[in-house]
């Protein structure tokens, strides 16, 4: 029984960090003075993956450090 409660634990702050991270996004996206899914889709500019990219890994750290 404790092993079950220790999967729904994991699925539910894995779901919960997943749903952080896209408000993260939406946030990001409304705070920069450029259309981020445009520059990535459309002009495949770099530069903003990595920006992105490095948005996610730096929110992800906070909110691991904060479940745990």
């Amino acid at each position: 029984m404790n092993a079950l409660f220790k999967v729904f634990g994991s699925l539910f702050y894995s779901f919960l960090g997943i749903v952080i991270l896209v408000i993260a996004y939406k946030v990001l996206s409304m705070v920069v003075p450029f259309d981020i899914d445009k520059k990535l889709a459309e002009e495949n500019n770099t530069a903003v993956g990595i920006f992105v990219a490095g948005a996610f890994v730096a929110i992800g750290l906070i909110v691991a450090a904060a479940i745990f």
